[in-house]
């Protein structure tokens, strides 16, 4: 999976899931034809809307400083 392509993670993800777009419409309150946008033709979500796409599929983002030392912790 390509994940600078919104596109193929969208899709992928939704299918992991066994999730519509209809679904993902209900779970965030976006409308249908964004979500089949993004996930059919070459429309692209803001950074806000793809996270709320990935959480209203069941996933979340995690950001975390690569410079960090864990064995500090």
């Amino acid at each position: 999976m390509n994940i600078y392509n919104s596109k193929e993670v969208l899709r992928t993800l939704l299918e992991r899931k066994h999730m519509t777009v209809v679904e993902l419409a209900r779970n965030t309150g976006m409308h249908e034809n964004t979500i089949y946008n993004w996930t059919a033709k070459n429309a692209q979500p803001n950074w806000f809307n793809m996270l709320t796409a990935l959480e209203g599929i069941g996933y979340k983002v995690i950001i975390e400083d690569m410079e960090r030392d864990d064995a500090s912790e």
